[in-house]
């Protein structure tokens, strides 16, 4: 937020959230007792800062989006292709027969995106994601390839060469792979959480009819109870339920669309 106090001065507040990507890290013990590994983490915290600013340079009109002849936008829909990569709490892989550790893994993939502009400063947007990389199992709510969709609104200011947003997207994320049966042969099964995706979006339009986008996001996920399938003896001794938890995502796409 920006309080202008005068033509060249103003005073700002900041109100963000600021992600955290603590990666894995192995480190040695005393002699003997072999390496220890401190699992990673997506965290986040709540940054505020204040301040007092001063433009500088002469001040020109910023060119209006809805003027007649200055609009680049030719029309209301957008579609597009995009590649990026998500950062989210997983399980490692393991060959012993227990629980795996969590750690923090990046997943690449690739989606589809369509939009509907209600005006300069709305839009409905929504996007499928694929994620192909399958490093991590033996999860009751985690597991194998990612189907992720997003669809809400989004909103900010665009002028004919630039447009800045913030979007908030409620949508899904779908696991095809997931081990909530330990008896043989140890089926796997799809499993499907509501997550968030919010953050900001900055797009650059080339030509009247193309755009080229830039999604920087938080994806809070809903990680629900899972009733989980197993044998009566150790180590789990018979069936139980896998507890529910929130956890922190971080996410850049990048992609190229077309508007008509």
């Amino acid at each position: 937020m920006e309080i202008n106090a005068g033509r060249r001065t103003f005073v700002r507040i900041d109100v963000s959230e600021m992600l955290l990507r603590y990666g894995d890290r192995e480190y040695r013990a005393p002699a003997g007792t072999g390496a220890l590994v401190a699992t990673g983490v997506i965290g986040n915290s709540v940054l505020v800062t204040a301040g007092i600013s001063r433009r500088i340079g002469p001040l020109t009109e910023i060119l209006r989006y809805d003027r007649p002849g200055e609009s680049g936008n030719p029309g209301p829909w957008e579609v597009g292709g995009q590649f990026g990569v998500l950062s989210l709490g997983r399980s490692k892989t393991i060959k012993i027969p227990q629980f795996s550790p969590f750690s923090v893994g990046d997943e690449h993939g690739f989606g589809g995106r369509v939009a509907y502009n209600i005006n300069r400063w709305l839009a409905l947007d929504s996007a499928i994601n694929y994620f192909y990389t399958s490093s991590h199992y033996e999860d009751p709510q985690r597991g194998g390839k990612i189907l992720q969709g997003a669809f809400g609104p989004k909103f900010g200011y665009r002028t004919r060469r630039v447009g800045v947003f913030a979007k908030v997207r409620p949508g899904f994320l779908s696991y095809d792979s997931v081990h909530d049966n330990f008896l043989q042969p140890f089926p796997t099964t799809r499993l499907t959480h509501f997550a968030v995706d919010f953050g900001a979006v900055v797009e650059c339009y080339p030509t009247r009819h193309t755009v080229v986008r830039f999604d920087f996001g938080h994806n809070a996920v809903f990680y629900g109870a899972a009733k989980v399938v197993a044998p009566p003896g150790f180590p789990f001794f018979g069936n139980f339920t896998e507890r529910g938890f929130r956890d922190n995502g971080m996410q850049f796409t990048s992609g190229f669309g077309w508007r008509f």
